[in-house]
C-alpha cells in the first residue's frame, strides 16, 4: 500500500497526486472501458489493446521498458532507442544509441541491424547486419549514407558470452530521416504584384488560401488575379537568402477557366539577391492550365493515368516451331494433375523433342516440358520430362489410371534453357535431356505404360501454385511418328484463366460530343500479368478539341475500335483511374 498516485502518458509522467493517508484496498470488479455506475453511456466506444496489469507499482524505468517492449520483458534486452521509435525528421548523421540490457558484456555485446526493410531487420538478414559493437552507440550512420525522407528499421541484439539464453533479440524500432527540403512559411515572404483585381491580391499565393490536402479549390477570392494591365508579374521577397529546391504552382483555377482562360501559360522566372540584378531561370516549362475543378493539384494537371492487368495467353505460335504456353495448377502429380496441355494425337510409336528456353519462377518446382499421355483426364497415365526453375529436371510418371505419381529428380540445378525428349516404343517410354540437343542423357529407367495405340503428345506447363500462372517459352519443337491434327489447348484438372492478345484503348468524350481515342503502345496489352500503369498526356486529348474541363464519359475497350471484330476472350482488371501531375 502507498499514498502516491502517478499517471504516465506515452511513457512520460503526466500527473501525480500525493495523499496523507494510504490508499485503501478495493474488492470491486476491475472494469476496463466501462464505468461502475451501470450506465451504458459510460462504456468506451472503441477498442483497447496491450493491457498489462502488475501486482506492484512500476518504476519510471520500468514504465519506459513497457513502452518500448510492450511488457517488462527480459531485462537483458536493449531499450530506450535514440532516435526514439517512430521519430521523424531525424538528421542523416544521427548517432544511434540505446540502453544496454542488464549484465550484457561491454566488449562485443551489441549486434546491430539497420535497413529500409522491416523484414530484413526482423529476420536478422545478413544484408541488414552492421556488425557487433562494444559500445551502445553507432556513430557511423552518416557514412552509410542515410537517404533523405526515408524510413529506417533497426534493432539491437544483446550478447553475453557463456549465457545459454544469449543473444537476446531486440525489438524492431524505426525512424524517418529529414526531408530533402522544408516548406518556407508564408510569414517569411512578402508578395507584391504588377496589379490586382479587387479581393484577389498576391498574398493569396503564399498564405495557403484555397488549399485543402494539396488540392486547390475554385473560389476566385483564394487566388491572385491581375487587373489586366501588361506586363503581369508577381514578386516574392524573402526574409533571408534561401536555396530553393522546388516551386509548386497552382495556376488560376476559377470555374470559368475553360471558357475564359485566366491561367498563365508562358512565363519567365528570375531570381535576385538584391532586387536589382536579376538572373533568369533556365528551362522553365510551359504552365498547365487550371482545370476549373476543385481537385486541382500542384504543378498543373497534365496526365490521365490508370492501372490494369490481364492474364497471359494460353498458347501462342511464334513461328518456326516456337511457342509460348501459360499454365497454372498445383502440380503434375498426386492422383490428379493440374496443368495446361498443348497437344496433338500420336498413333503408335513416336517422340516429342523441345528446347525449354525459359519459364516463370512461380515456384522452384514449377513444370515446363514434354508429355505423352493416355487420355485427357486428370488421372491419366503419362510419362513427362519437365524442367523446373530451381529444383532439377524431373521425370514424372503415373503407370496406373488414377494412381499416384512417381517423381524422379535428375541432376539438381539443371534449368532452362535445356532440351528434353520423351520417346514411345510400344509400351516402353524413354525420357532424355540434353544441354545442346546433341548429347543426350537418359533420365531414370524406361517406363512401362499399358496405353492404347492412340495417345496424346505435347507441351505441359504447371505453375505449381494454384494462385498464379506461369509462362514458358519453347523452341525447336519436333515430333516423330504418326502425329496428326493441329495443336489443341486444354486446362487439365483446374480452371486456368487466359487472355487472347489484343490492344487496349481509351476514348474520352466531352459534353459537346467531341471524342478522342488513344491506344496503349503494347498491341498485346491484354496479356500483361503484372499491374501496369498507363499514363496518357492530357495534351493527346485536348489536341483533338476535347474540352478537358467538361469530360462526361471515359470508355475503355479492347481490340480495334474502328474495325471491331468478335472473337477475343478473357478478363481485365482496372484500378486507380486518376488525373493530375504524377510524382514520378
Amino acid at each position: 500500500m502507498g499514498n502516491n498516485q502517478k499517471i504516465y502518458l506515452n511513457g512520460k509522467l503526466d500527473a501525480e497526486k500525493r495523499t496523507t493517508t494510504p490508499l485503501s484496498k478495493s474488492t470491486a470488479d476491475l472494469l476496463l472501458g466501462a464505468d461502475g455506475n451501470g450506465s451504458t453511456r459510460w462504456h468506451w466506444q472503441g477498442m483497447l489493446d496491450d493491457i498489462n496489469i502488475y501486482n506492484r507499482a512500476l518504476t519510471a524505468d520500468e514504465v519506459q521498458l513497457v513502452m518500448n517492449l510492450g511488457t517488462l520483458g527480459s531485462p537483458q534486452k536493449a531499450t530506450n532507442p535514440h532516435p526514439a521509435d517512430g521519430q521523424t525528421d531525424v538528421a542523416r548523421d544521427a548517432i544511434l544509441t540505446w540502453t544496454p540490457g542488464d549484465s550484457v558484456q561491454a566488449s562485443q555485446g551489441h549486434k546491430l541491424f539497420l535497413s529500409t526493410s522491416f523484414a530484413d531487420v526482423n529476420d536478422g538478414s545478413p544484408a541488414a547486419l552492421l556488425g557487433v559493437h562494444d559500445a551502445n552507440a553507432y556513430a557511423e550512420a552518416a557514412k552509410l549514407p542515410l537517404e533523405f525522407g526515408q524510413t529506417y528499421y533497426w534493432r539491437v541484439d544483446e550478447i553475453k558470452n557463456g549465457d545459454p539464453n544469449s543473444p537476446w533479440k531486440g525489438s524492431v524500432w524505426s525512424f524517418t530521416t529529414e526531408p530533402y527540403a522544408y516548406p518556407i512559411a508564408g510569414a517569411k515572404i512578402t508578395a507584391t504584384a504588377s496589379s490586382q483585381a479587387a479581393g484577389t491580391g498576391p498574398e493569396k499565393t503564399i498564405d495557403g488560401s484555397g488549399l485543402t490536402g494539396g488540392l486547390h479549390g475554385t473560389d476566385p477570392t483564394t487566388m491572385w488575379l491581375s487587373a489586366g494591365v501588361l506586363p503581369n508579374w508577381i514578386q516574392y521577397q524573402f526574409d533571408k537568402v534561401y536555396r530553393v529546391y522546388e516551386l509548386k504552382v497552382w495556376n488560376s483555377n476559377q470555374l470559368v477557366e475553360a471558357a475564359l482562360g485566366y491561367s498563365a501559360k508562358k512565363v519567365t522566372i528570375e531570381t535576385s539577391p538584391d532586387g536589382t540584378t536579376w538572373t533568369p531561370v533556365a528551362n522553365v516549362p510551359e504552365f498547365a492550365q487550371g482545370t476549373g475543378a476543385a481537385s486541382y493539384a500542384a504543378n498543373g494537371t497534365d496526365t490521365l493515368s490508370l492501372w490494369f492487368r490481364g492474364y497471359p495467353t494460353a498458347f501462342a505460335d511464334k513461328g518456326n516451331n516456337a511457342y509460348t504456353v501459360s499454365g497454372g495448377g498445383t502440380d503434375i502429380g498426386g492422383t490428379g494433375d493440374q496443368f495446361r496441355f498443348v497437344y496433338k494425337q500420336l498413333s503408335g510409336d513416336g517422340s516429342i523433342t523441345v528446347r525449354v528456353d525459359n519459364q516463370t519462377n512461380t515456384n522452384t518446382a514449377a513444370r515446363a516440358g514434354v508429355m505423352i499421355r493416355g487420355t485427357l483426364e486428370a488421372g491419366s497415365m503419362h510419362a513427362t520430362l519437365a524442367v523446373t526453375p530451381g529444383s532439377s529436371i524431373t521425370l514424372l510418371s503415373r503407370v496406373g489410371a488414377g494412381g499416384a505419381t512417381t517423381a524422379t529428380a535428375v541432376t539438381a540445378g539443371l534449368k532452362a534453357p535445356y532440351w528434353v525428349r520423351v520417346t514411345r516404343t510400344g509400351n516402353s517410354f524413354k525420357a532424355e535431356y540434353s544441354p545442346d540437343g546433341k548429347t543426350w542423357t537418359q533420365a531414370g529407367a524406361n517406363l512401362t505404360l499399358l496405353l492404347g495405340n492412340n495417345v496424346y503428345v505435347g507441351l505441359a506447363v504447371s505453375s505449381h501454385d494454384a494462385t498464379q500462372l506461369g509462362v514458358a517459352e519453347f523452341s525447336n519443337v519436333a515430333t516423330t511418328g504418326t502425329v496428326t491434327g493441329p495443336w489443341q489447348v486444354l486446362a487439365i484438372g483446374a480452371a486456368q484463366p487466359s487472355n487472347d492478345p489484343a490492344a487496349l484503348y481509351l476514348t474520352a468524350e466531352d459534353k459537346a460530343g467531341k471524342k478522342k481515342m488513344v491506344v496503349h503502345p503494347n498491341p498485346s496489352a491484354t496479356t500483361l500479368m503484372a499491374w501496369t500503369e498507363w499514363r496518357i498526356p492530357l495534351g493527346d486529348l485536348s489536341s483533338a478539341g476535347v474540352n478537358l474541363a467538361a469530360v462526361k464519359k471515359l470508355t475503355l475497350g479492347v481490340g480495334d475500335r474502328t474495325n471491331p471484330k468478335a472473337g477475343a476472350a478473357g478478363m481485365l482488371y482496372f484500378d486507380d483511374i486518376a488525373y493530375g501531375h504524377p510524382i514520378k
